[in-house]
């Protein structure tokens, strides 16, 4: 059973959203449509909760990463300032090099390219560390067989919205209990 659970800390309000785990610690099954449509129907509970709240930006980012405060100053300076509907931050998905630092662009066939990159700009896809707009978090995340954050871009755009990605905020995506520990160069903690 899922549910949402809406905490009140002075101005800001959080939102958590409450999923048993029914694989165990660690497992991750990401091969399957049906993984994907589950994920899907997850974020579009918890942004119900935080079209509620009517917050004026919403921060998504999957529940495995850290980010530093100073990355989420700049992505809010990226949305309010230049006008997006929502801007990534790097957040690299391995545990070394530069594979799969959360954007990318579609192919020819609709397949997502994903590369590492310094800089900030236009982007057809973001994933994992989001900063929304109420535009953006208005927006509900489709199934795509790629993953859920892949459908959710695309309806961003098909809205009129567009996406940036900010290469100079990175954070660390812990997908093993003992990256909690270890200093990751790439982004400083």
């Amino acid at each position: 059973m899922m549910k949402i659970i809406s905490a009140r800390t002075s101005s800001d309000r959080l939102v958590v959203l409450d999923v048993p785990n029914s694989r165990g610690a660690d497992v991750r099954d990401w091969t399957s449509p049906g993984r994907y449509a589950h994920m899907v129907e997850i974020r579009n509970l918890l942004l119900e909760g935080v079209r509620m709240m009517d917050a004026g930006l919403f921060l998504s980012l999957d529940s495995d990463i850290l980010i530093h405060p100073f990355a989420v100053r700049n992505l809010i300076d990226d949305v309010i300032e230049d006008g997006w509907g929502a801007v990534g931050g790097k957040c690299y998905m391995t545990s070394t090099g530069t594979q799969y630092p959360s954007w990318g662009k579609l192919g020819r066939e609709g397949q997502i390219m994903r590369t590492d990159a310094e800089g900030y700009f236009a982007v057809e896809v973001i994933m994992a560390v989001k900063m929304m707009t109420p535009a953006a978090y208005r927006v509900d995340y489709r199934l795509d067989l790629q993953g859920e954050d892949i459908g959710w871009s695309r309806a961003c755009r098909e809205a009129g919205l567009s996406l940036a990605w900010d290469g100079r905020v990175a954070s660390k995506h812990v997908l093993e209990p003992h990256l909690l520990d270890r200093l990751d160069p790439r982004v400083g903690y």
